[in-house]
């Protein structure tokens, strides 16, 4: 995803620093995890946690601050499992259409990518993902908050991933996620909530 003013994903800009959270959001939910984006995530969480945030923000930093990247192997493994939607008992993918309309590039597909043309955002080709996707629309609302366009982003968040996240992350849970992942299903439940600081 880029813009004009942006040229690429976790870039800061003039906005909020809750863009840099929403972008990181982002690459956990896209990307599987390796030694290097653990090690950046622990960093990153162990920070946060040292600023004192509020007790349910530092409960789910816990466990991406104590994150050991030599993990990565069975985290890449959970992600497959519990974020692809590829193995048989695995949740449905993190897709807004699939959980909104029940099939992939359904009108509420075509409402986030009508919201990122709006914006003036473009998806980036080698993403390989629809627009729809949890990552896709964490980055959006990313580039958002860092242009200052907090109230663009608020009301994207009010109308497309907080009408569908709850259902997957509840779909995740059921099937025992390791303690990384739960902690990020609760970190990006209280950033689409709007309770991320800026």
């Amino acid at each position: 995803m880029s813009t004009t003013e942006d040229s690429g994903w976790g870039h800061s800009g003039p906005g909020d620093e809750s863009g840099r959270v929403f972008h990181l959001l982002g690459r956990l939910w896209l990307e599987p995890p390796d030694e290097a984006l653990l090690e950046e995530v622990a960093t990153w969480a162990t920070r946060w946690r040292a600023a004192d945030p509020p007790a349910e923000i530092d409960a789910a930093l816990k466990p991406l601050a104590a994150v050991d990247p030599e993990d990565a192997t069975r985290l890449n493994e959970a992600f497959t499992r519990l974020v692809r939607g590829v193995l048989p008992g695995s949740p449905d993918p993190p897709y807004e259409s699939l959980y909104r309309d029940g099939a992939l590039e359904g009108p509420s597909g075509a409402a986030v990518r009508s919201a990122y043309r709006s914006a003036g955002v473009d998806l980036a080709p080698e993403s390989g993902e629809l627009a729809d996707h949890l990552g896709i629309e964490c980055h959006f609302v990313g580039t958002l908050r860092e242009r200052g366009d907090t109230a663009d982003a608020d009301a994207f968040l009010a109308e497309h991933p907080s009408q569908w996240v709850g259902e997957f992350a509840a779909s995740v849970r059921e099937r025992d996620p390791p303690p990384f992942y739960r902690g990020l299903l609760t970190l990006t439940e209280i950033a689409l909530s709007g309770e991320v600081p800026a």
